[in-house]
């Protein structure tokens, strides 16, 4: 967990760099981060504790549409039938 904090940015590092991508982004600040699609994300699991996993994942499938596939999809974009 103290790596994943490090890379957004809580806290910052006492010694050494960070980088991505070749770019070092030691002294950037946790919403500058944001900005090369660094981000870290909190989860409250209680509100679905009479779901099972599988159903809890099952929830987030109609959230995310082909057209807005997740930065780290490596699936292209289906095209639009032509009208």
């Amino acid at each position: 967990m103290a790596l994943v904090n490090l890379f957004t940015g809580a806290p910052a590092p006492i010694a050494g760099r960070i980088t991505r991508l070749a770019q070092d982004i030691t002294k950037l600040a946790p919403h500058e981060r944001t900005h090369r699609s660094i981000v870290r994300t909190f989860q409250i699991n209680q509100l679905f504790d009479s779901l099972t996993l599988l159903q809890t994942l099952a929830l987030t499938v109609p959230q995310h549409p082909a057209r807005h596939r997740l930065p780290w999809s490596t699936a292209s974009t289906p095209k639009s039938p032509p009208s």
